[in-house]
């Protein structure tokens, strides 16, 4: 056990020093002060890549500078993507925008809310409006954007051009393609970012994991011993919703173990008692479906918990079985050959906690503890030259695990 504990320790200061190494050489994103000049660096990102409500910034490994946006002019990320600071339109609140055209006629993004730039300032497209029904304030459909998106983008233009602005419908891309074919066919230039956000991203991890279990069986008889604490091997994918629920993640995958344990078992039977002695290993496949959410952290560092399912593929292989019947006062009647108990294949609960720290840009490290249980109802039968018993039961393993994986 304190092999193992100093093995995690040593796996996770390893992971620690080179997230730390790696800040300082991966200088490309930047700042741009409110004087202009541009400072090379490093910005942490939240957890939602979309989101900054202030920048935290280093240019030497240690992000030790906080920006609220009246600060700097904005910053930039080495994924292309454009933030800039200015005043929204609606709230007068100075909010750090994405640019995503920048030319003649400007197209930026809030949050979830997008904008065009025109002369007299930024716009709020919008695609809802409040409209009361039945004494009731409820969200309608606004077709607002077009009239705004027809105003700067179709003054002056030809007729072909100013209908598709007219179908246009209130998609983010959408929109951005009639900015590029405006400044295209004004002969206007125009730069264009914005990282693209993949709708589905698949990380792949592989680890090791110290798993404790333990075991009970209840019903008409019940028996409980040890059960060997054992190494696992995790190797899992996540798939996390980056475009549309950046903080969402869904994890499958296998989990292999195998452990030692015994059973010392007994249930009463007409003059007597059966007494059933079995050691066995037992080999577990787990397929676990785990749904995830991020509670906390940035690009570098992040915390994450997960509940689901395991289901389990048991192997079951008996060492040795001993079975008597004997009185109540001890006195042994005869020995006979038992059925097994059955721990089959089933489904269990699987809970999950643990942080995720960047190693490289492609590599991260992952720690986390595991709660596990399952449990399964089954009937054990056994009988002897003039007495014979059965007995319900239902065969229950939980445990907890430590587990130490990369994460790709």
């Amino acid at each position: 056990m304190k092999k193992i504990i100093t093995h995690l320790l040593l796996i996770a200061f390893f992971g620690i020093i080179n997230n730390y190494s790696f800040a300082q050489i991966d200088k490309k994103d930047y700042v741009i002060y409110l004087t202009g000049e541009i400072i090379r660096g490093e910005v942490k990102k939240p957890l939602d890549p979309r989101r900054y409500k202030v920048l935290e910034f280093s240019d030497e490994g240690i992000f030790d500078t906080i920006f609220k946006p009246e600060d700097i002019r904005g910053f930039g990320l080495a994924n292309g993507a454009r933030y800039r600071s200015a005043s929204h339109p609606n709230t007068g609140e100075i909010v750090f925008f994405e640019e995503i055209i920048v030319g003649r006629k400007s197209y930026l993004s809030y949050k979830d809310q997008l904008f065009i730039e025109l002369e007299e300032g930024l716009k709020r497209l919008e695609f809802k409006q409040n409209k009361e029904v039945n004494m009731r304030q409820v969200k309608t459909e606004s077709f607002g954007y077009i009239g705004l998106l027809t105003y700067g983008l179709g003054t002056g233009m030809e007729y072909d051009f100013v209908e598709k602005i007219r179908n246009v419908p209130p998609k983010k891309n959408a929109i951005k393609e009639l900015f590029e074919e405006y400044h295209k066919l004004n002969d206007y230039d125009y730069e264009e970012f914005g990282a693209k956000y993949p709708l589905l991203k698949i990380s792949p991890n592989i680890g090791v994991g110290y798993y404790q279990m333990f075991q009970s069986v209840n019903g008409t008889y019940s028996s409980v011993q040890p059960v060997s604490s054992s190494l696992g091997i995790n190797a899992l994918l996540d798939f996390h919703l980056v475009r549309d629920a950046p903080r969402v993640f869904i994890t499958s995958g296998f989990i292999f173990q195998k452990f030692q344990t015994s059973m010392d078992i007994n249930f009463p039977v007409l003059g007597g008692r059966f007494i059933i002695y079995e050691d066995f290993d037992i080999s577990s496949v787990g397929i676990p479906l785990l749904f995830n959410y991020y509670l906390a952290g940035n690009d570098k560092f992040k915390v994450h918990t997960g509940i689901g399912m395991n289901y389990r593929l048991l192997n079951k292989t008996t060492n040795a079985i001993i079975a008597e019947a004997r009185k109540t006062n001890g006195e042994l009647i005869e020995s006979f050959n038992p059925q097994e108990l059955d721990v089959g294949n089933n489904i269990g609960l699987l809970i999950r906690l643990g942080l995720t720290t960047k190693i490289t840009t492609k590599t991260a490290l992952v720690l986390e503890g595991q709660v596990h249980r399952m449990g399964r109802f089954g009937e054990i039968f056994a009988s002897a030259p003039g007495a014979q018993a059965s007995g319900h039961y239902k065969y229950t393993l939980n445990g907890y695990s430590l587990v130490a994986a990369i994460k790709f």
